[in-house]
């Protein structure tokens, strides 16, 4: 496993750099709305063929593989995910070809989604 930031207008500084403002729409296809304290500005993040999410508290965000997020950074990207690797045991496995994990940390939050890939826009 390694975590690899992902450097793209939407990552922050530092974990609690981001408010997670709301997460909409249903998988497959999810969204992010969050808000970057560092300069104030708003970014939709839309994940492409989703087929798992989970949301924890910034409070348990130093358990499992979790404990290893670099400190700099909010956003990245699992290679060799454990947790990919654990959902394709079960028989949807096929789905999961090409699929990533990524990793958002927010203010109050650590969102997770197994997606095909991403994109982003500007509020």
């Amino acid at each position: 496993m390694k975590i690899i930031e992902l450097n793209t207008p939407v990552s922050g500084t530092w974990h609690r750099d981001s408010e997670l403002l709301s997460i909409n729409g249903k998988l497959p296809d999810l969204e992010l709305v969050i808000e970057k304290d560092s300069d104030s500005s708003i970014w939709n993040i839309r994940f492409t063929d989703s087929t798992a999410y989970k949301v924890t508290s910034e409070g348990f965000s130093t358990t499992g593989f979790l404990e290893f997020l670099p400190v700099k950074g909010v956003f990245f990207e699992v290679i060799e995910s454990p947790w990919i690797a654990e959902l394709s045991n079960g028989s949807g496995s096929g789905e999961l070809t090409g699929s990533r994990h990524f990793v958002y940390c927010c203010y109050d939050e650590v969102v997770e989604i197994i997606a095909k890939d991403f994109r982003y826009t500007s509020q």
